[in-house]
């Protein structure tokens, strides 16, 4: 369980950004396949990956995955939160690798990366796409879900109920 910054995000912050700042109003999206090394390395969309869902600030079932998450106005005992009045949710969709199974079966959360907006976090990361990747399980990962087998039916969400950045005590 290790969180991994993007060079971006890293060098935002040793320049006075915050996570706040460089992330509010991204998305988180949601992925099966063997989890990168990094946050900057490209996702293979053809062969390994499959994106299960992209996380937004929208209501579902409407989820047009349109309006950015954002954090709380404040830090608070070395964590930033989500917004408390947002509901973080999406509608699973496959795309990618496994798309063509969508309707037929679940596939596996693996891994996460919450994006700036202008960023699906598919292509290899450079100076201007701060992200943060991380592992997904029922328990033990850097995001919690009720279950990592998600389904493509056309109707089924994932939604966050808490979503914090931590920074380690030194």
């Amino acid at each position: 369980m290790t969180i991994k910054a993007s060079v971006a995000l890293r060098n935002g912050l040793l320049q006075g950004s915050s996570v706040k700042e460089q992330l509010d109003g991204g998305f988180i999206y949601i992925y099966a396949g063997a989890e990168p090394a990094d946050a900057d390395t490209a996702l293979d969309m053809v062969s390994t990956h499959t994106q299960l869902a992209k996380i937004a600030a929208d209501a579902v079932p409407a989820d047009s995955g349109v309006t950015g998450l954002t954090f709380a106005a404040s830090a608070s005992n070395g964590a930033i939160a989500k917004a408390t009045a947002e509901t973080w949710a999406a509608k699973i969709n496959f795309v990618g690798k496994d798309s063509a199974q969508a309707g037929v079966g679940p596939l596996t959360a693996v891994f996460f990366r919450f994006c700036k907006a202008a960023d699906n976090g598919q292509a290899i990361g450079d100076t201007t796409t701060p992200r943060i990747q991380g592992s997904v399980a029922t328990s033990g990962g850097d995001m919690t879900l009720t279950s990592v087998s998600l389904d493509d039916n056309g109707s089924n969400t994932v939604g966050l109920s808490t979503f914090e950045v931590r920074q380690p005590a030194s």
